[in-house]
């Protein structure tokens, strides 16, 4: 294993663990708070219960937000940017669409 090699693997693993775990939560947290703080700016003081279905509606929202965000096609919009720009998948693409092909002209022939 070349230097490059330990080093991709190390990113790779790092990003993995902090976007997809601690990323996450602080992310949650952050929104958390930051809420809390406005909503303590405006001056309400929500009980125990109310900061829970509070926190409820805003998980509520993100999620339509994630639902709307699919739908309309921005995450695929995203993928197919970040495809363009890796030529290894772009080769591999292209790759399975001659296999297709060759396939099909086969399957015709019999």
């Amino acid at each position: 294993m070349g230097i490059k090699r330990i080093y991709a693997d190390l990113v790779k693993t790092w990003n993995t663990g902090y976007g997809a775990g601690v990323g996450r939560f602080y992310g949650v947290i952050n929104i958390i708070l930051t809420a809390s703080t406005f909503l303590i700016v405006k001056g309400f003081d929500l009980s125990f219960t109310q900061s829970i279905i509070f926190g409820l509606l805003l998980f509520v929202g993100i999620m339509l937000f994630g639902y709307f965000y699919i739908v309309m096609g921005f995450t695929k919009a995203e993928y197919s940017s970040n495809l363009k720009e890796q030529p290894e998948m772009i080769v591999l693409i292209n790759d399975i669409k001659e296999i297709k092909d060759i396939l099909k002209n086969q399957n015709k022939v019999v």
